[in-house]
């Protein structure tokens, strides 16, 4: 029952998780937190967790046809810009707080990400597909939105400085993430795997300029051409 007796660990969890869901927002946040009030024995929350993550709440009928289609390996039916398209769903995902659908369009036999806000006309079709267990793994190596699960993924070489090389010690950058070296200052070099050159240029752009990337070289210069944009700009800016 909602009322029954908890370990101190499932309480904590339930804490930890009511306040996610505060910071949704809007009306799925205050179904959420209803619930979670429902099955907690206190009202006061030690608790904190600043999570922004999209309001979704005009969409939830959205997440329980694609849920039901998931659980019953069936095809989905939705216009997404301004193109029908047939996919087999595996999974609802969220990066960085914006929600997504991964799987892999019918026609083109092609993994891809959907932005969820963005699908219109949804509908369970009676098609059924049998689910790749390939599919899911390389959805566990995704950095963020940006990744194109159709695409061959390629090592990055990257180097953090002292200052927030511990970040990536405490959470990795990726589930492919590994130390290749750590410096006497305390810079540490690390090995990622990306698919494609916005996802690992979005990571290097929140850890500028503390996080450079040493290889591949063209990769580098791109990078360099960013910060150069990015100087200009703000010099433009202050002069102007």
């Amino acid at each position: 029952s909602l009322t029954k007796e908890r370990t101190p660990e499932e309480a904590l969890v339930l804490e930890m998780l009511g306040n996610i869901a505060e910071g949704i927002g809007s009306e799925f946040g205050v179904k959420a937190k209803s619930l979670f009030s429902k099955l907690q024995n206190n009202t006061k929350n030690p608790i904190y967790s600043k999570t922004i993550i999209e309001d979704i709440s005009d969409k939830l009928g959205h997440f329980h046809i694609i849920e039901q289609a998931i659980m019953e390996n069936k095809m989905v039916r939705f216009h997404y810009n301004n193109k029908l398209r047939h996919v087999h769903p595996y999974k609802i995902v969220s990066f960085e707080g914006y929600w997504y659908l991964y799987g892999e369009e019918f026609m083109e036999s092609k993994l891809k990400t959907y932005y969820f806000k963005g699908i219109d006309h949804l509908e369970i079709t009676p098609e059924s597909f049998v689910p790749n267990d390939a599919t899911y793994r390389i959805l566990e190596r995704a950095i963020n939105a940006w990744f194109e699960p159709d695409k061959e993924p390629f090592e990055v070489t990257l180097k953090a400085s002292p200052e927030i090389a511990k970040y990536f010690h405490r959470r990795p950058l990726a589930s492919t993430q590994r130390i290749l070296k750590t410096y006497e200052d305390g810079s540490m070099e690390i090995e990622v795997f990306a698919t494609s050159e916005r996802e690992i240029m979005q990571e290097v752009k929140k850890w500028m300029p503390d996080l450079i990337i040493t290889s591949p070289k063209p990769l580098a210069l791109k990078a360099k051409s960013m910060a150069d944009t990015f100087l200009n700009r703000q010099i433009e800016e202050l002069i102007g």
